[in-house]
């Protein structure tokens, strides 16, 4: 499986191998074929989920295209949509039992791609993030879908590659993805923050779901919907700008805690 996406100067002539050369690479571990084998499946399940929830957006076919070797910066976006950083992190804490984080691992990347939500209707749009977000999170018959259907309107002034950490570097990649393939437009691939929020509400709750037979499952859920709710009252700040960042208490508790749902096992029931 392969994929993705934001946002630059349109004037301004780029070369996209001499732009991405300059990112930062992530150390790989000292276990390369355990790294390598836990990113491709993260990368498999980004791609399920996108053609799950999202199967006619442009966006789908390019994440599809800039996760694989088709893409000459395939590495570059790696690093940029925190890939590499997500399985680094999962791998060095978790070893061979890296996989079991996945599904909390494309929420990450969704998060990290939307961390900088901006426009005209930012604010609102935000707001409806977390609602259908904590909505999905505590009803299993809610959709994402149905639950945005009202910000269709408002995400139509946002840019996706404005939204994501390197919005110059996300753009020549997409720039890229069009001359390569003439699959979409640029126009079509920065509109797609719609499709993303979607995608990220429903990895959040199938991220929760993966670990509600743990002891501390019902935990996580509950502290996952309890920062949905913080950023309800907050919703200039985007939610994806807590959980992305180290320093944030709410996001160690969502990955840590996560993990060490992971490691203790799942619960049996005493009968």
């Amino acid at each position: 499986m392969y994929w993705c996406m934001t946002f630059v100067s349109p004037s301004r002539p780029t070369n996209v191998a001499t732009e991405t050369a300059k990112m930062p690479r992530m150390p790989l571990p000292m276990d390369g074929r355990l790294f390598a084998a836990s990113r491709q499946t993260l990368i498999d399940q980004l791609g399920y989920l996108l053609e799950r929830f999202a199967p006619s957006a442009p966006i789908t076919d390019f994440f599809q295209w800039a996760g694989s070797s088709e893409n000459p910066q395939m590495d570059a976006w790696l690093d940029l949509c925190g890939v590499n950083a997500t399985v680094h992190l999962a791998t060095e804490l978790l070893g061979d039992s890296a996989d079991q984080a996945t599904p909390m691992s494309a929420y990450q990347v969704f998060e990290t791609l939307l961390e900088r939500i901006s426009g005209p209707a930012s604010r609102a749009l935000i707001e409806a993030s977390n609602y259908a977000t904590l909505e999905c999170l505590a009803n299993p018959q809610a959709t994402a879908v149905a639950l945005l259907q009202d910000a269709i309107t408002l995400a139509a002034g946002a840019s996706v590659f404005q939204a994501s950490r390197e919005a110059v570097r996300f753009r020549l990649i997409a720039e890229q993805y069009v001359r390569l393939t003439a699959r979409a437009t640029l126009e079509a691939i920065d509109g797609s923050v719609w499709s993303l929020l979607v995608v990220r509400a429903e990895s959040c709750r199938l991220a929760a779901e993966s670990v509600r037979d743990r002891k501390i499952g019902e935990m996580l859920r509950q502290g996952l919907q309890d920062r949905f709710r913080g950023e309800a009252s907050d919703s200039m700040t985007p939610v994806s700008r807590r959980v992305t960042s180290d320093r944030d208490s709410r996001q160690s508790f969502a990955v840590l805690g996560y993990y060490a749902a992971i490691l203790e096992g799942p619960y049996v029931r005493r009968r």
